[in-house]
């Protein structure tokens, strides 16, 4: 371990004492009973997973936003009708409403085709691990923990797949496809630990 000239440890270091309790900790997790799930994603569950976590996410702020473009093109439309008043910033006032209008409803469908797109051209394996306290998420990119008493993170079951919300920014989809019924009802186990953030959506 190197340290810097006033004693600190270098970051590098810090970064490689971190996996090293971090793989510490999951060998000792590794000792408890816990369930091993591996999947893969093809395009069409990428883009039905990504639609309902923009639903989740971003409901409210976007039907603030729409009512506020909405408002603003009204109150211009009403100046420009029953005002005669056709002045150049009714124009831009209008213009930028209908362009963020055009983000909010089609740059969503826009990122979820892209990203779908990258699965159809590549094939990607997952891995999950259900602890007793914890998830345990393994990615090419690295992995992440998702606490079940954290009441930013959601669990939501649909007809064809398991969905974890871990926060704004990260989601899991595990398709029931990958799945034998032992390990589905298991983790619907471990599911329930999420108490009333375990949303079942199914149709049956």
């Amino acid at each position: 371990m190197e340290f810097e000239e006033n004693g600190a440890v270098r970051p590098k270091d810090l970064v490689a004492d971190f996996e090293q309790e971090a793989g510490g900790y999951y060998d000792e997790h590794d000792r408890q009973k816990h369930l091993n799930v591996s999947y893969n994603l093809k395009p069409h569950e990428v883009k039905a997973g990504l639609k309902r976590f923009q639903k989740e996410k971003r409901k409210k702020k976007r039907y603030f936003y729409i009512a506020l473009c909405l408002l603003a093109i009204l109150i211009n439309l009403f100046d420009m009708i029953f005002n005669s008043n056709k002045e150049i910033y009714n124009y831009v006032f209008i213009g930028i409403a209908l362009a963020i209008l055009y983000v909010i409803w089609f740059m969503p469908i826009i990122h979820r085709n892209n990203i779908a797109r990258i699965f159809a051209n590549q094939s990607f394996n997952f891995s999950m691990k259900f602890y007793d306290d914890l998830i345990y998420i393994k990615q090419s990119d690295g992995s992440n923990r998702i606490a079940y008493t954290c009441l930013d993170n959601k669990f939501i079951e649909d007809d064809e797949k398991f969905m974890i919300i871990g926060s704004d920014q990260n989601m899991y989809i595990v398709p029931k496809r990958c799945l034998n019924e032992r390990k589905i009802e298991k983790i619907r186990e471990y599911a329930k630990k999420f108490e009333d953030r375990y949303i079942v959506e199914t149709k049956s």
